[in-house]
């Protein structure tokens, strides 16, 4: 994962920017999306954000089962 350039966008207040790239680079993994949705999470960001580009909306669709999900093991 580009965790640096993740990082590195969120700290600088690119939040889109950071998103897209934690997106991008998980590419499928189921790990790392929901780092991705916890991410999302600790910066505020929800899939129902209409001002969010539809396609990030569209992969941030998942977070609430992924996030629902790690409460459920314990894991959140």
């Amino acid at each position: 994962m580009k965790a640096d350039a993740i990082f590195t966008a969120a700290n600088q207040g690119k939040v889109l920017e950071a998103l897209e790239t934690c997106f991008q680079d998980a590419d499928g993994d189921l790990e790392e999306q929901r780092f991705c949705c916890f991410l999302a999470n600790r910066l505020g960001v929800s899939p129902t954000d209409e001002r969010l580009p539809e396609a990030l909306r569209e992969r941030l669709s998942i977070c609430p089962v992924v996030l629902l999900r790690s409460e459920y093991s314990g894991e959140g």
